[in-house]
């Protein structure tokens, strides 16, 4: 939705997959939580994703099991094709 919608070069879970920053998220989204409340509450998905090890790419981020796709076993979508001109 965040490519073909808003035009985005990547999707969200693709940024927080390809950079290995799911748990960089996590913790924003976990003191977002504590210190402004239950709107910025953590995801149970996220959690979970988070619990089981899953952190992001591998190679990015020693001893992650994957990331949300992994997680998921699902393929990511695609790469968009670069535009000409």
């Amino acid at each position: 939705m965040a490519r073909t919608g808003l035009g985005w070069p990547m999707g969200i879970f693709e940024l927080l997959d390809g950079t290995a920053s799911f748990d960089s998220f996590y913790h924003a989204q976990q003191y977002l939580f504590e210190t402004c409340g239950e709107r910025y509450a953590i995801p149970p998905l996220a959690r979970k994703v988070f619990t089981a090890g899953y952190r992001g790419a591998p190679a990015l981020k020693p001893g992650s099991r994957g990331g949300g796709y992994d997680f998921l076993g699902v393929e990511p979508p695609p790469k968009p094709e670069k535009k000409k001109g």
